[in-house]
Protein backbone atom coordinates (compact mmCIF):
# COMPACT_ATOMS: atom_id res chain seq x y z
CA UNK A 1 0.00 0.00 0.00
CA UNK A 2 1.73 3.71 -1.05
CA UNK A 3 1.98 6.20 1.90
CA UNK A 4 0.91 9.72 0.84
CA UNK A 5 3.22 12.42 0.97
CA UNK A 6 1.13 14.05 4.38
CA UNK A 7 1.66 10.44 5.51
CA UNK A 8 5.76 10.43 4.68
CA UNK A 9 6.06 13.58 6.85
CA UNK A 10 3.91 12.50 9.77
CA UNK A 11 6.18 9.34 10.08
CA UNK A 12 9.49 11.30 9.28
CA UNK A 13 8.81 14.17 11.55
CA UNK A 14 11.04 13.22 14.42
CA UNK A 15 14.16 12.61 12.48
CA UNK A 16 13.45 16.05 10.86
CA UNK A 17 13.29 17.03 14.51
CA UNK A 18 16.49 15.43 15.32
CA UNK A 19 18.09 16.86 12.34
CA UNK A 20 16.84 20.39 13.31
CA UNK A 21 18.37 20.46 16.33
CA UNK A 22 21.67 18.97 15.53
CA UNK A 23 21.96 21.91 12.96
CA UNK A 24 21.45 24.41 15.82
CA UNK A 25 23.73 23.04 18.27
CA UNK A 26 26.61 23.09 15.59
CA UNK A 27 25.70 26.58 14.78
CA UNK A 28 25.54 27.68 17.90
CA UNK A 29 28.97 25.74 18.53
CA UNK A 30 30.71 27.77 15.44
CA UNK A 31 29.04 30.90 16.59
CA UNK A 32 30.44 30.43 19.97
CA UNK A 33 33.89 29.76 19.11
CA UNK A 34 34.34 32.70 16.98
CA UNK A 35 32.84 35.00 19.65
CA UNK A 36 35.48 33.71 22.05
CA UNK A 37 38.08 33.91 19.68
CA UNK A 38 37.27 37.75 18.68
CA UNK A 39 36.61 38.35 23.01
CA UNK A 40 39.60 36.78 23.53
CA UNK A 41 41.44 39.04 20.73
CA UNK A 42 39.95 42.06 22.24
CA UNK A 43 40.88 41.61 25.44
CA UNK A 44 44.56 40.08 24.81
CA UNK A 45 46.55 42.26 22.87
CA UNK A 46 49.59 40.98 24.38
CA UNK A 47 49.05 37.85 23.14
CA UNK A 48 48.05 39.55 19.39
CA UNK A 49 51.36 41.67 19.70
CA UNK A 50 53.35 38.30 20.55
CA UNK A 51 52.18 36.73 17.35
CA UNK A 52 52.30 39.83 15.21
CA UNK A 53 56.25 39.82 16.65
CA UNK A 54 57.23 36.80 15.90
CA UNK A 55 55.38 36.73 11.90
CA UNK A 56 57.63 40.24 12.01
CA UNK A 57 60.71 38.19 13.06
CA UNK A 58 60.32 35.63 10.51
CA UNK A 59 60.13 38.42 7.57
CA UNK A 60 63.08 40.38 9.02
CA UNK A 61 64.79 36.72 8.84
CA UNK A 62 63.91 36.17 5.21
CA UNK A 63 64.56 39.66 4.10
CA UNK A 64 68.07 40.00 5.76
CA UNK A 65 68.74 36.53 4.21
CA UNK A 66 67.79 38.01 0.79
CA UNK A 67 70.09 40.78 1.15
CA UNK A 68 73.11 38.90 2.02
CA UNK A 69 72.46 36.64 -0.95
CA UNK A 70 72.05 39.83 -2.94
CA UNK A 71 75.03 41.38 -1.56
CA UNK A 72 77.35 38.45 -2.06
CA UNK A 73 76.41 38.05 -5.60
CA UNK A 74 77.37 41.25 -6.10
CA UNK A 75 80.38 41.00 -4.77
CA UNK A 76 81.06 37.98 -7.13
CA UNK A 77 79.93 39.75 -10.50
CA UNK A 78 82.13 42.86 -9.16
CA UNK A 79 85.11 40.42 -9.03
CA UNK A 80 84.63 39.20 -12.34
CA UNK A 81 84.11 41.88 -14.24
CA UNK A 82 87.85 42.99 -12.60
CA UNK A 83 89.14 39.73 -13.26
CA UNK A 84 88.42 39.87 -16.70
CA UNK A 85 89.85 43.06 -16.94
CA UNK A 86 92.83 42.41 -15.07
CA UNK A 87 93.24 39.50 -17.61
CA UNK A 88 92.94 42.60 -20.91
CA UNK A 89 95.65 44.97 -19.40
CA UNK A 90 98.61 43.57 -20.99
CA UNK A 91 97.16 43.72 -24.60
CA UNK A 92 95.78 47.13 -23.96
CA UNK A 93 99.36 48.35 -22.57
CA UNK A 94 100.81 46.97 -25.73
CA UNK A 95 98.90 48.65 -28.15
CA UNK A 96 98.46 52.05 -26.30
CA UNK A 97 102.44 52.01 -26.50
CA UNK A 98 102.84 50.97 -29.89
CA UNK A 99 102.75 55.04 -31.08
CA UNK A 100 105.62 55.80 -28.84
CA UNK A 101 107.56 52.82 -29.66
CA UNK A 102 110.59 52.47 -32.45
CA UNK A 103 112.90 54.93 -33.41
CA UNK A 104 110.48 56.75 -36.02
CA UNK A 105 107.67 57.09 -33.49
CA UNK A 106 110.25 58.22 -30.63
CA UNK A 107 111.85 60.84 -33.19
CA UNK A 108 108.01 62.28 -34.22
CA UNK A 109 107.24 62.31 -30.36
CA UNK A 110 110.48 64.43 -29.67
CA UNK A 111 109.54 66.63 -32.78
CA UNK A 112 106.04 67.45 -31.70
CA UNK A 113 107.69 67.66 -28.18
CA UNK A 114 110.11 69.79 -29.52
CA UNK A 115 107.65 72.12 -30.95
CA UNK A 116 105.42 72.61 -28.07
CA UNK A 117 108.34 73.92 -26.24
CA UNK A 118 108.84 76.05 -28.90
CA UNK A 119 105.49 77.31 -29.51
CA UNK A 120 103.99 76.80 -26.26
CA UNK A 121 101.59 74.20 -27.31
CA UNK A 122 100.26 71.08 -26.50
CA UNK A 123 100.32 68.52 -29.51
CA UNK A 124 102.40 65.60 -28.15
CA UNK A 125 100.67 65.73 -25.15
CA UNK A 126 97.41 65.44 -26.89
CA UNK A 127 98.97 62.44 -28.96
CA UNK A 128 99.47 60.57 -26.19
CA UNK A 129 96.22 61.20 -24.41
CA UNK A 130 94.81 59.89 -27.73
CA UNK A 131 97.44 56.89 -28.20
CA UNK A 132 95.80 55.82 -24.60
CA UNK A 133 92.27 55.65 -25.48
CA UNK A 134 92.32 51.56 -25.76
CA UNK A 135 94.19 51.66 -21.78
CA UNK A 136 91.36 54.29 -20.75
CA UNK A 137 88.12 52.75 -21.99
CA UNK A 138 89.25 49.57 -20.10
CA UNK A 139 88.93 51.59 -17.31
CA UNK A 140 85.82 53.10 -18.22
CA UNK A 141 84.32 49.97 -19.13
CA UNK A 142 84.96 48.36 -15.69
CA UNK A 143 84.12 51.10 -14.02
CA UNK A 144 80.38 51.57 -15.60
CA UNK A 145 79.61 47.60 -15.12
CA UNK A 146 80.73 48.10 -11.65
CA UNK A 147 78.85 51.01 -10.92
CA UNK A 148 75.54 49.12 -12.27
CA UNK A 149 76.14 46.51 -9.85
CA UNK A 150 76.57 49.00 -6.75
CA UNK A 151 73.03 50.87 -7.91
CA UNK A 152 71.39 47.74 -8.69
CA UNK A 153 72.50 46.68 -4.56
CA UNK A 154 71.64 49.64 -3.52
CA UNK A 155 68.03 50.11 -4.97
CA UNK A 156 67.22 46.27 -4.46
CA UNK A 157 68.15 47.17 -0.40
CA UNK A 158 65.31 50.36 -0.61
CA UNK A 159 63.13 48.08 -2.68
CA UNK A 160 63.73 45.39 0.01
CA UNK A 161 62.93 47.95 3.08
CA UNK A 162 59.84 48.94 1.40
CA UNK A 163 58.47 45.46 1.39
CA UNK A 164 59.18 44.55 5.31
CA UNK A 165 57.54 48.15 6.26
CA UNK A 166 54.70 47.04 4.07
CA UNK A 167 54.73 43.54 5.63
CA UNK A 168 55.27 44.76 9.26
CA UNK A 169 52.32 47.32 8.82
CA UNK A 170 50.02 44.43 7.80
CA UNK A 171 50.64 42.16 10.62
CA UNK A 172 50.20 45.00 12.93
CA UNK A 173 47.04 45.44 11.27
CA UNK A 174 45.71 42.05 11.44
CA UNK A 175 46.45 41.71 15.09
CA UNK A 176 44.59 44.97 16.27
CA UNK A 177 47.25 46.89 16.61
CA UNK A 178 47.46 50.82 15.73
CA UNK A 179 50.34 51.66 13.29
CA UNK A 180 51.17 54.20 16.19
CA UNK A 181 52.18 51.77 18.65
CA UNK A 182 54.30 49.94 16.40
CA UNK A 183 57.80 51.48 16.43
CA UNK A 184 59.88 49.61 13.29
CA UNK A 185 62.23 51.83 12.66
CA UNK A 186 61.32 51.94 9.26
CA UNK A 187 60.39 55.48 8.97
CA UNK A 188 63.53 56.32 8.65
CA UNK A 189 63.96 54.41 5.07
CA UNK A 190 64.13 58.01 3.53
CA UNK A 191 67.12 58.50 5.59
CA UNK A 192 68.79 55.74 5.07
CA UNK A 193 68.10 56.52 1.04
CA UNK A 194 69.47 59.90 1.83
CA UNK A 195 72.43 58.65 3.68
CA UNK A 196 73.62 55.63 1.43
CA UNK A 197 73.58 58.23 -1.42
CA UNK A 198 75.84 60.22 0.08
CA UNK A 199 78.36 57.90 1.31
CA UNK A 200 78.13 55.17 -1.43
CA UNK A 201 78.60 58.76 -3.75
CA UNK A 202 81.67 59.76 -1.82
CA UNK A 203 83.31 56.53 -2.00
CA UNK A 204 82.84 55.72 -5.51
CA UNK A 205 83.92 59.12 -6.92
CA UNK A 206 87.31 58.33 -4.28
CA UNK A 207 87.77 55.15 -6.02
CA UNK A 208 85.74 54.54 -9.49
CA UNK A 209 85.12 57.96 -10.49
CA UNK A 210 86.14 58.98 -13.67
CA UNK A 211 88.80 61.27 -12.09
CA UNK A 212 90.93 57.85 -11.57
CA UNK A 213 91.11 57.86 -15.48
CA UNK A 214 92.61 61.25 -15.44
CA UNK A 215 95.22 60.63 -13.29
CA UNK A 216 96.15 57.73 -15.24
CA UNK A 217 96.70 59.57 -18.40
CA UNK A 218 98.29 62.38 -16.47
CA UNK A 219 100.80 59.49 -14.83
CA UNK A 220 101.97 58.44 -18.29
CA UNK A 221 102.02 61.75 -19.70
CA UNK A 222 104.33 62.56 -17.20
CA UNK A 223 106.40 58.99 -17.52
CA UNK A 224 106.87 59.54 -21.45
CA UNK A 225 107.17 63.50 -21.27
CA UNK A 226 110.32 62.88 -19.07
CA UNK A 227 112.08 60.11 -21.17
CA UNK A 228 111.80 62.47 -23.93
CA UNK A 229 112.66 65.46 -22.35
CA UNK A 230 116.60 65.03 -22.78
CA UNK A 231 116.20 65.03 -26.60
CA UNK A 232 112.93 67.56 -26.79
CA UNK A 233 115.54 70.01 -24.50
CA UNK A 234 118.51 69.83 -26.51
CA UNK A 235 116.39 69.83 -30.28
CA UNK A 236 114.59 72.88 -28.86
CA UNK A 237 117.99 74.75 -27.25
CA UNK A 238 119.54 73.92 -30.86
CA UNK A 239 116.75 75.41 -32.60
CA UNK A 240 116.56 78.13 -30.43
CA UNK A 241 119.80 79.05 -31.54
CA UNK A 242 119.28 78.66 -35.47
CA UNK A 243 115.31 79.63 -35.26
CA UNK A 244 111.99 77.89 -35.04
CA UNK A 245 111.18 77.07 -38.41
CA UNK A 246 113.67 74.19 -39.44
CA UNK A 247 111.72 72.49 -36.68
CA UNK A 248 108.37 73.41 -37.48
CA UNK A 249 108.73 72.89 -41.19
CA UNK A 250 110.32 69.61 -42.99
CA UNK A 251 109.59 66.46 -44.73
CA UNK A 252 109.40 64.08 -41.80
CA UNK A 253 109.47 64.33 -38.01
CA UNK A 254 113.08 62.64 -38.16
CA UNK A 255 113.68 65.68 -40.67
CA UNK A 256 112.64 68.33 -38.36
CA UNK A 257 114.56 67.30 -35.83
CA UNK A 258 118.11 66.63 -37.63
CA UNK A 259 117.27 69.68 -39.86
CA UNK A 260 117.18 71.97 -36.35
CA UNK A 261 121.04 70.78 -35.52
CA UNK A 262 122.30 70.52 -38.64
CA UNK A 263 121.16 74.00 -39.51
CA UNK A 264 123.57 75.20 -36.47
CA UNK A 265 126.23 72.83 -37.94
CA UNK A 266 126.51 71.16 -35.11
CA UNK A 267 125.56 67.28 -33.49
CA UNK A 268 123.90 68.42 -30.55
CA UNK A 269 120.93 65.85 -30.74
CA UNK A 270 123.36 62.71 -31.16
CA UNK A 271 122.34 58.88 -32.03
CA UNK A 272 122.97 58.23 -27.97
CA UNK A 273 120.16 60.34 -26.76
CA UNK A 274 117.10 59.45 -28.82
CA UNK A 275 118.41 55.52 -28.31
CA UNK A 276 118.43 56.25 -24.68
CA UNK A 277 114.87 57.72 -24.55
CA UNK A 278 113.80 54.33 -26.91
CA UNK A 279 115.17 51.75 -24.74
CA UNK A 280 113.36 53.98 -21.88
CA UNK A 281 109.96 53.96 -23.94
CA UNK A 282 109.87 50.23 -24.73
CA UNK A 283 110.37 49.68 -20.78
CA UNK A 284 107.14 52.00 -20.99
CA UNK A 285 104.43 48.54 -21.31
CA UNK A 286 105.16 47.25 -17.67
CA UNK A 287 105.00 50.80 -16.14
CA UNK A 288 101.58 51.21 -17.94
CA UNK A 289 100.53 48.07 -16.76
CA UNK A 290 101.40 49.00 -13.57
CA UNK A 291 99.50 51.51 -13.49
CA UNK A 292 96.56 50.00 -14.91
CA UNK A 293 96.29 47.22 -12.14
CA UNK A 294 96.63 49.99 -9.73
CA UNK A 295 93.64 51.54 -10.87
CA UNK A 296 91.31 48.45 -11.01
CA UNK A 297 92.61 47.75 -7.69
CA UNK A 298 91.34 51.03 -6.32
CA UNK A 299 88.11 50.31 -8.20
CA UNK A 300 87.40 47.28 -6.47
CA UNK A 301 88.16 48.51 -2.89
CA UNK A 302 85.80 51.45 -3.50
CA UNK A 303 83.11 49.10 -4.96
CA UNK A 304 83.97 46.55 -1.03
CA UNK A 305 83.10 49.95 0.70
CA UNK A 306 80.46 51.08 -1.12
CA UNK A 307 78.51 47.24 -0.76
CA UNK A 308 79.67 47.31 3.13
CA UNK A 309 77.57 50.81 3.73
CA UNK A 310 74.63 49.42 1.67
CA UNK A 311 75.00 46.03 3.77
CA UNK A 312 75.50 47.82 7.07
CA UNK A 313 72.67 50.68 6.22
CA UNK A 314 70.26 48.14 5.61
CA UNK A 315 70.42 46.21 8.84
CA UNK A 316 68.95 48.70 10.90
CA UNK A 317 65.71 48.40 9.60
CA UNK A 318 64.90 44.59 10.69
CA UNK A 319 65.24 45.52 14.28
CA UNK A 320 61.28 46.11 15.15
CA UNK A 321 60.28 47.09 18.23
CA UNK A 322 56.94 45.95 19.40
Amino acid sequence: MKKSCFTIMRTDRPNIARLVILATGAFATIAAFIGVASIHTTIDPEVAARIARSKISEAAARYAGAEAEDIAATRQAIHEILTAAHKEVSGKADVATQPFRGFCNATSCAAMGTKDKLRGGHELQDYIQHSLEPATVLLSSAREKILVQIMSARQNALVRANHYRKETLQFAHDAGISPTELDTGLPAIGAMAETLDHSVNQTIAAGIGASLELVFIRSTITILMSVLEPAIATAAGTAGAAGTACVIDGPSPVGKIIGATIAVGGSAWTAKEIWQAIAEINRLPGKIEGLLNEQLDSQEKAATGALDQIEAGFQPLLAPVL
